[in-house]
């Protein structure tokens, strides 16, 4: 195969590759980085693929490995050291004043990254595993094989993932348990106290980005209509000899 056809291999996947990057790492910035390591692994190695296999199914297990080994800017997270922090803030009251737009925009942030975060407790191995079959559903056929061991050995990491990761949800995040204190809307104000969330950059939702901004100009262009309409229209005595004029004519 060409390098002209393992690059529209890669463009059509890079997404693909982005995602599991992102979900791996955490950290944006972390995976814009592993992303263009695995292009450069992938270009590297290309001389050695001989077709026993899909391209794309070797562009992925480069990019497991790859992904498995790498080292997060992020902080190295534990179950105890989560759970205490989705116990422990103050919960946000509407101080900000932000609207229902708003809040909604920050709410899916404060989520995406929460639960992303706390895929950062299970090891690189078993992370893997989580985010291929249980975020990016692929089957476990062709997953065992990205990881390379059996699907018999992948079945069971998912299987421990998935219960481990699923407990500790219904234990404390109020997505799924109402009766937790860690609630997504409560968080706001602890999440941009925190750094986790910024309102002029969102980490996750792009798109959200865009509406959040035309959203602001909308509300910038009420609030100036406002202004405007606010003001009283001036009355001033129009001479009664022009009325007559008017009739005159």
């Amino acid at each position: 195969m060409e390098k002209e056809k393992l690059n529209q291999v890669l463009q059509d996947n890079w997404d693909w590759l982005y995602n599991l990057s992102l979900k791996m790492l955490l950290n944006p910035m972390d995976a814009e980085d592993a992303l263009q390591e695995i292009l450069e692994r992938v270009t590297r190695a290309w001389d050695t693929f001989r077709g026993d296999s899909k391209v794309s199914t070797w562009i992925y297990r480069i990019a497991v490995n790859h992904l498995i080994n790498r080292k997060s800017r992020a902080l190295s997270l534990d179950w105890q050291d989560v759970e205490e922090d989705m116990n422990n803030y103050t919960p946000y009251q509407g101080e900000l004043g932000l609207s229902p737009v708003e809040e909604k925009i920050y709410v899916e942030e404060i989520k995406i990254g929460c639960t992303t975060a706390i895929l950062q407790c299970l090891s690189p191995r078993d992370r893997i595993v989580f985010v291929l079959g249980n975020i990016l559903e692929i089957s476990s056929e062709l997953a065992a094989e990205y990881c390379n061991i059996s699907q018999v050995n992948y079945r069971k990491k998912l299987s421990r993932g998935r219960e481990r990761v699923g407990s500790f949800l219904k234990e404390n995040c109020g997505q799924l348990n109402p009766e937790a204190k860690c609630q997504c809307r409560r968080r706001i104000r602890h999440a941009i106290d925190r750094g986790r969330l910024n309102p002029q950059r969102l980490l996750y939702k792009s798109d959200d980005q865009k509406i959040l901004k035309s959203h602001q100009e909308l509300n910038q262009l009420d609030e100036l209509t406002k202004l405007y309409g606010e003001q009283p229209l001036l009355k001033k005595a129009f001479p009664q000899e022009r009325v007559w004029q008017f009739l005159q004519d």
